[in-house]
């Protein structure tokens, strides 16, 4: 049985993510924030599991050892320019996070997922960070 580690497992991508993945026979680890309203997710036979993208130890402990894929659905989209700092922290720091979680822990593959309306404000921010990943 395959095995998948999902971000943003309560989101609307999220969610629908980790049913298809379900229904597909995967075993799911879902990940959500301490704060999520989790209603949706629940009716999942996925593992859930509690952790931030800003915490790195904490997102390294919720992820499997050797998952075969991460999907990385989360991020924050918020559009308004005072929460610019906690996008950077979310969808930049937090994203660098997933990727050094998932090769320290041997994740098989990494499948991230975005939108311009994620990074639209931090564009170059973006691009460098995930550049610096690479």
């Amino acid at each position: 049985m395959p095995t998948a580690f999902v971000t943003g497992a309560n989101g609307f991508v999220g969610v629908t993510l980790v049913e298809q993945l379900v229904e597909a026979g995967w075993n799911v680890t879902a990940m959500h924030r301490p704060t999520s309203d989790i209603a949706y997710l629940q009716r999942f036979p996925a593992t859930r599991v509690v952790a931030t993208l800003e915490d790195d130890g904490g997102l390294r402990a919720a992820m499997p050892e050797g998952v075969d894929v991460v999907f990385h659905v989360a991020g924050n989209l918020s559009y308004w320019a005072r929460h610019r700092e906690r996008q950077t922290r979310t969808n930049v720091d937090g994203t660098r996070n997933v990727v050094e979680a998932a090769l320290a822990n041997g994740a098989g593959r990494l499948v991230y997922t975005s939108s311009i309306s994620a990074s639209a404000i931090l564009r170059s921010c973006c691009v460098m960070a995930l550049a610096e990943i690479v």
